[in-house]
């Protein structure tokens, strides 16, 4: 299986492995009609992480070799790891009503 590198590449500090099912949603963006449906799902995946940036994406094997003794590792066996969808669509707390 490949794996997704940046190129600047550190030890992780966290990966998340044995993912059941680890959802990259990879492939041409953005995705619209019947296209919305491809998750471009990994069996078996895990992500390394540091601070805020994914480093790499692929294999339970492949990220977890890339531990050394110093990275945490999560193990979501029997879970769904997914991207965290942000809504920024946002309205101002109260700023009256349109009565007028």
């Amino acid at each position: 299986m490949q794996m997704d590198t940046f190129p600047t590449f550190q030890s992780p500090e966290i990966i998340i492995h044995s993912a059941n099912q680890l959802l990259t949603l990879a492939g041409p963006a953005p995705k619209r009609g019947a296209a919305q449906g491809d998750l471009a799902i990994l069996r078996d995946g895990a992500v390394a992480i540091s601070g805020e940036k994914i480093l790499a994406v692929g294999s339970t094997l492949d990220i977890l070799g890339l531990a050394d003794t110093r990275t945490r590792k999560i193990n979501a066996r029997g879970k769904i790891v997914l991207p965290g969808f942000v809504d920024a669509h946002t309205h101002a707390v109260f700023a009256g009503d349109r009565a007028n």
